[in-house]
């Protein structure tokens, strides 16, 4: 008689021809994850994993994926988005200019030279907006600011733009709208 391969290896035939339909299927769902986060990385390049997992959340559930499998998937295909490197400080908040505590908030800012400067501040005063700045330098003070700031650069690139003011205004709301 002929003995089979699997039987050699010391391997149930129906194991094998199970782990094999088992990984069609596998490569089946992955495919369907890539192109339901390909779909919304058109729009937004640099999205991270947490983010996808809960705009596709109920897609996902409906393939019986969850965030730790998207998350394999992804880094499986060379998808995941790499952090950016380590925050910097690049803000002299110690300085001879006027600094202004946290009033009802118009102009909000660091304790950066350009903005405590006496020409910046004698625009603001022309036209009847009042300053608002932290008070040590600390990012956390304006946390909502700093992070839909650091969302327009770090996911949308939107300061590696080169345009007109007017430009970046509308693709601002562009973004905003889409979101």
């Amino acid at each position: 008689t002929i003995v089979s391969v699997c039987h050699l290896l010391g391997v149930n035939r129906q194991v094998y021809y199970r782990s094999i339909k088992a990984k069609k299927q596998n490569e089946s769902v992955s495919k369907q994850v890539i192109e339901l986060v390909n779909s919304i990385r058109i729009k937004m390049p640099q999205i991270g994993t947490r983010k996808l997992y809960f705009i596709l959340q109920e897609k996902l559930q409906l393939l019986n994926i969850g965030r730790d499998k998207l998350f394999r998937i992804l880094k499986a295909n060379h998808m995941l988005i790499k952090p950016k490197k380590s925050y910097h400080i690049t803000t002299d908040s110690h300085h001879r200019f006027r600094k202004h505590k946290q009033k009802p908030l118009i102009h909000h800012s660091d304790r950066g030279l350009q903005y405590c400067s006496n020409e910046y501040q004698k625009i603001l005063i022309e036209n009847h907006i009042k300053p608002s700045m932290t008070q040590q330098y600390d990012p956390y003070e304006n946390a909502v600011g700093e992070r839909v700031n650091g969302i327009l650069k770090q996911e949308f690139g939107i300061d590696k733009y080169d345009m007109y003011l007017d430009s970046k205004i509308k693709l601002v709301k562009n973004i905003v709208k889409n979101l």
